[in-house]
């Protein structure tokens, strides 16, 4: 009995020392997320958004720094793989920064977001790595933000800047996409590289309705728009290198145009652009894209604008001329925009995917002996222009109309060449055109039905004299396959075959009679 209790007496003194002897955890219950302590010693954080919406957040959740310049806050060696967005960041005005961090999508079903940034004043995301989002990061609405060293690849919208202010876009790597600039002013972006998607398309640099916007020793390639300014005034474009694509503007506003344009190329060649030049000749083929702004009597010889966004982009001048040129393998071949009395001629204007545009008060804009083809859309596109001369092109084989006239009137248009264009050889909506010379010859069409006159779709207009049915057309149409010469239509040949053969016959009888006598 004794020995009994002395040995149970000895386990539980075993049992104590071995709570005193051997270090153990001291387990606590899991906080709610809200109070979970992030630091750089954690390196993934996986299903677990990071919310920020006041500048005492940074302490409560555990980043080191003390929010001054020298000493901001850091959230660091996090990797994120997940849905909605991984870190979001409201109205604060602390400094912090996010570092060294990972980006993905958990799953291709789900809308992913990297960073966002709204209301946010000193803030800077560096040295983080994005892959398959639908935006890597956004900052709306905020001042005094960078994106410096990220590396960003296969997102929808790598970069947003959005109603912000005095922000910059540094030295960023991104595949796949570019940079958009919406409702914002004093923002930079220098030295990134930024290449578009394996089948091209889409803005390197997208800026719409910005003011004050620098771009600095970018390079660019591959989009539809290597850098494309929509709205947007006081741009400043220098040192930047665009491959396989060039430099847009659009807007209806003059002034919008005016921007500072220095030592940027195209695809190895200068970017001619151009502002308010006068009385000038100019030899085209130094230059790997041209923009004429409030230009007058300039004339341009030579050149081969391709793959440049817009080849030839003409807005606000007068008697310029552009002679000899290929414009190919753009989005827009051509485009003069409020323009008048400018000529181009002997153009080739190819494989774009539209041809030529004549927009927005154009007036008396010639296209002279030149080749309009294979463009993947219209030809030739003419909306709100005035007495524009269209003569003696060949336009063929283009994938929707060859010529179409939109909101104009008092065209001329004749001895063309009409042929193999998708849609319509031409289509006009217009009043006033004319499409023949009003004596004797008009424009040869591949598609003439058998008749005195060719009906042009649209509004009626008429080009009385296709075909050089009056004998006097002298412009032979050029090849192209299917059609080698003047053909006749297939409705023709069996009376044109018959017509050979009854004057052999008559050339034999007369022969035979004058041989008689």
């Amino acid at each position: 009995m004794n020995c009994g209790r002395a040995g149970f007496c000895f386990a539980v003194l075993l049992l104590l020392l071995s709570f005193v002897c051997i270090p153990g955890e001291s387990k606590q219950p899991k906080q709610p997320f809200e109070e979970k302590l992030f630091s750089a010693a954690l390196i993934r954080v996986s299903d677990n958004p990071i919310l920020i919406i006041d500048d005492s957040n940074f302490t409560d959740l555990g980043f080191p720094g003390s929010g001054t310049g020298d000493d901001p806050y850091v959230i660091s060696n996090l990797e994120f793989s997940t849905s909605g967005t991984a870190i979001t960041i409201i109205e604060t005005v602390s400094y912090f920064v996010i570092r060294d961090c990972t980006f993905s999508r958990d799953s291709p079903e789900n809308n992913s977001f990297g960073v966002s940034f709204q209301m946010v004043r000193n803030g800077r995301v560096e040295n983080c790595t994005f892959s398959s989002l639908d935006i890597g990061i956004i900052l709306d609405a905020s001042v005094n933000c960078r994106i410096t060293r990220c590396e960003i690849r296969d997102s929808w919208d790598p970069i947003i800047l959005e109603a912000s202010s005095y922000c910059l876009v540094s030295r960023n790597h991104i595949e796949g996409g570019g940079v958009s600039v919406f409702d914002s002013v004093n923002c930079q972006l220098e030295s990134n590289v930024m290449r578009s998607r394996q089948d091209g398309g889409g803005n390197g640099v997208h800026v719409s309705e910005s003011g004050s916007i620098i771009l600095h020793n970018n390079t660019i390639s591959n989009f539809t728009w290597g850098v494309g300014l929509f709205e947007s005034w006081d741009s400043t474009i220098i040192n930047n290198t665009l491959l396989d694509n060039g430099l847009f503007f659009d807007s209806l506003e003059k002034y919008d145009y005016n921007a500072t344009v220095e030592n940027c190329t195209v695809n190895g060649k200068n970017l001619g652009y151009f502002n308010n030049l006068e009385d000038a000749w100019l030899d085209g083929t130094d230059y790997g894209q041209l923009i004429l702004f409030d230009c007058r009597n300039v004339s341009i010889e030579g050149g081969e604008f391709n793959r440049a966004s817009v080849g030839v982009l003409m807005t606000y001048s007068g008697h310029c001329h552009i002679s000899s040129f290929t414009s190919s393998q753009n989005h827009y071949g051509v485009q003069v925009r409020n323009s008048s009395n400018c000529t181009l001629t002997d153009a080739v204007i190819a494989q774009n995917w539209a041809g030529i545009r004549l927009l927005n008060g154009s007036r008396r804009i010639q296209l002279l002996d030149s080749l309009v083809s294979d463009n993947t859309g219209n030809g030739i596109l003419i909306i709100n222009g005035y007495e524009c001369r269209i003569i003696g092109n060949e336009i063929l084989e283009n994938g929707g109309i060859g010529l179409q006239v939109k909101s104009a009137w008092g065209h001329e248009i004749y001895y063309n060449t009409f042929g193999g264009n998708i849609d319509y050889n031409a289509f006009d909506w217009g009043t006033g055109s004319s499409w023949d010379d009003g004596v004797s010859c008009g424009n040869y069409w591949d598609d003439l039905v058998p008749g005195a006159v060719y009906v042009i779709p649209g509004e009626g207009a008429i080009d009385h004299y296709p075909n050089g049915t009056a004998g006097t057309f002298t412009p032979t149409p050029p090849f192209y396959p299917g059609n080698s010469s003047w053909i006749l239509p297939d409705e023709l040949l069996p009376l044109t075959i018959a017509g050979f053969v009854s004057f052999l016959i008559v050339a034999i009888v007369i022969t035979k009679r004058r041989g008689a006598v």
